[in-house]
């Protein structure tokens, strides 16, 4: 993943919940690395200011697997934070 493609998918990211996938790392080798996989190239990207300046933007809310979760509970009338399940 490059900057110049994260900034692209930042900018045309469709409505709704969308992931995108990656594998960031702060060395390109290490015990299970996949041969020719740019980790650290990746992570640059993701930490570049253009990337940041995209993502406050766009209007996305950024977050994680739980955060997802928690979407989709709120969607389908769960939240069971409020007691609702």
């Amino acid at each position: 993943m490059t900057r110049e493609r994260v900034r692209r998918l930042i900018q045309t990211l469709p409505e709704g919940l969308v992931e995108i996938y990656t594998h960031p790392a702060t060395t390109d080798r290490f015990r299970g690395h996949a041969h020719g996989y740019r980790y650290v190239e990746e992570l640059e990207a993701l930490r570049a200011p253009e990337t940041i300046s995209a993502v406050q933007h766009s209007g996305l809310r950024l977050g994680g697997y739980a955060d997802a979760l928690a979407g989709a509970d709120v969607m389908r009338g769960r939240h069971p934070e409020m007691g609702w399940t």
